[in-house]
């Protein structure tokens, strides 16, 4: 009803006072946004065959459609952990040849370079972000929650004090480079 733009004023209302709530909502509703507006470029031959299929076909052939639609979308979505799909439905990216600078909701900054997408994850008691891939110069501001940056080879831990480095993704390793902070570097496999 959202997207088509049917929601009555009731409906409409209820939705921006659950949106204006909370600041988890807001980023929820954006990431959903940015999922949404990612996949519909891509092309899903099994709903437009659903979609376009002629007016004389029987119901039970349209509903065969439709559960391959549901199983291909089911598959999908499952395939969003694997490395692939990671960058296209990261929380923040980056497309090559642009950068882009992020602030986050501790008062950190991560700029991205190009072709470069991350993960965040903030709570009550750490700060996680995860390098999906590319390079990142992060600024981390001081906070008495830790913060951890995950890599395909190992975890880098940054104190709860305010800290600056760059750290670079590329096949097979990972490079830091640190420029102000203290960081606790651990190979993956190792806590630390």
């Amino acid at each position: 009803e959202m997207q088509e733009g049917t929601l009555d004023a009731r409906r409409q209302q209820a939705w921006q006072l659950w949106l204006n709530g909370n600041a988890e909502h807001q980023r929820a509703w954006a990431h959903m946004q940015r999922v949404n507006q990612r996949l519909s470029g891509l092309s899903s031959p099994l709903a437009h065959a659903a979609l376009n299929a002629p007016k004389s076909a029987s119901r039970r052939h349209a509903l065969k459609l439709l559960l391959l639609l549901g199983a291909g979308s089911a598959a999908g979505w499952s395939l969003r952990e694997q490395i692939a799909l990671q960058p296209l439905l990261a929380d923040y990216n980056s497309g090559v040849g642009e950068q882009r600078k992020v602030a986050l909701s501790d008062g950190s900054q991560v700029q991205l370079n190009t072709a470069s997408a991350v993960d965040v994850r903030f709570d009550a008691q750490q700060r996680l972000i995860k390098l999906l891939q590319g390079e990142i110069l992060m600024t981390a501001s001081a906070d008495s929650r830790p913060l951890s940056l995950l890599s395909t080879e190992g975890t880098v831990r940054a104190s709860t004090g305010a800290s600056r480095f760059n750290l670079r993704q590329l096949d097979g390793r990972t490079q830091l480079a640190v420029f102000a902070g203290t960081l606790e570097i651990a190979p993956l496999g190792r806590s630390g």
